[in-house]
């Protein structure tokens, strides 16, 4: 499962262009959370044959309002489980290409490998587009209450400039509000 990890952290690293250049506390975040995943997929789905349920999809939702909350696009964030699912089956097969026995026991997890593909999926996006929704009322919040501030006869400048390079927001630049 290590080398599969490896190839799986690899090749996203390299087809998706967000993950380029994170921090290596990051990188071995994900690592983590891809050993994670493959040990579900290998015990949960090929191994018992049984479907997800919420105890083991609890540290997937979780790690989708990590990734929401870090920035990591949705799309490249469930890519990355497409990759793993493919490269995990290239494994598969690939190990049990001479042995028709083995095969045989792999063609039968098929539906269990779909069924947990499409849990696993809907679980991770109704997680990050929550997380998204959570982050973008208090963003929203955050603009109003600066908003707030600057109509605010007695707010200290130093008050309006600190909340201002906290949302990113060019005090210089021109800008216009609707109230």
């Amino acid at each position: 499962a290590r080398d599969v990890a490896r190839v799986i952290l690899d090749q996203c690293l390299e087809e998706l262009p967000h993950y380029r250049g994170l921090p290596e506390d990051l990188v071995a975040d994900i690592a983590r959370s891809v050993r994670r995943h493959l040990a579900l997929f290998y015990r949960v789905t090929l191994e018992m044959g049984r479907p997800l349920d919420d105890d083991d999809l609890e540290p997937s939702r979780r790690t989708a309002r990590e990734r929401a909350g870090q920035g990591i696009p949705l799309g490249e964030f469930l890519m990355f489980f497409h990759v793993g699912l493919r490269v995990a089956w290239e494994d598969l097969i690939a190990r049990v290409a001479d042995d028709p026995r083995l095969r045989i026991g792999l063609l039968d997890r098929v539906a269990a490998v779909i069924t947990n593909q499409q849990l696993l999926m809907t679980a991770l996006t109704e997680a990050y587009v929550r997380e998204s929704e959570r982050l973008s009322r208090f963003r929203e919040q955050d603009v109003d209450d600066f908003f707030r501030l600057l109509l605010a006869a007695d707010t200290l400048p130093h008050v309006i400039e600190t909340r201002a390079q906290a949302l990113g927001v060019d005090l210089a630049e021109p800008c216009s509000v609707a109230i």
